[in-house]
């Protein structure tokens, strides 16, 4: 496989850093959906078996934002990491801003993957975007690229 965009969750974020139990990352699902998955507990296996997906291209962020979801529902989206020169930066998002609205819609009615998938789109999509910064409440706009 290629051009996968990865990340490793850092140690300190995680509340116990305990459960990491020695691994080296987390497979996500842009990677798993690509296969049929059967596990084999008794001899301690997993088989892999590609499926109509496996050659699909992958999607990958062109914000240059890192979300993460919170809260009793994990409905509440906190900019957890701004990328440099990326086109949230330019917009003038920062770490710690909660986001509230994408393109009108309230993200208290969305799950992290429909968030994400706002911020996959093809390069050049404007995303709008409601912004809470402390106590006050920020509009912008994000004009998508690859910032690979």
């Amino acid at each position: 496989m290629n051009n996968i965009v990865t990340s490793f969750q850092e140690a300190d974020t995680i509340i116990d850093a305990k459960i990491l139990n020695e691994r080296n990352g987390i497979v996500g699902n842009t990677i798993l959906q690509r296969f049929r998955v059967i596990i084999d507990y008794w001899d301690e296996k997993v088989y892999l078996k590609p499926n109509k997906y496996y050659k699909a291209e992958f999607p990958f962020n062109r914000s240059g934002l890192m979300v993460v979801a919170s809260g009793k529902a994990l409905n509440m989206f906190t900019v957890q990491f701004v990328i440099p020169n990326s086109p949230a930066q330019l917009a003038g998002i920062e770490k710690g801003d909660v986001i509230v609205r994408i393109n009108g819609v309230a993200t208290k009615f969305m799950k992290l993957a429909d968030v994400t998938s706002k911020l996959q789109k093809k390069e050049g999509k404007k995303v709008d975007l409601v912004l809470l910064r402390a106590d006050e409440r920020l509009k912008t706009r994000l004009v998508l690229k690859d910032i690979l």
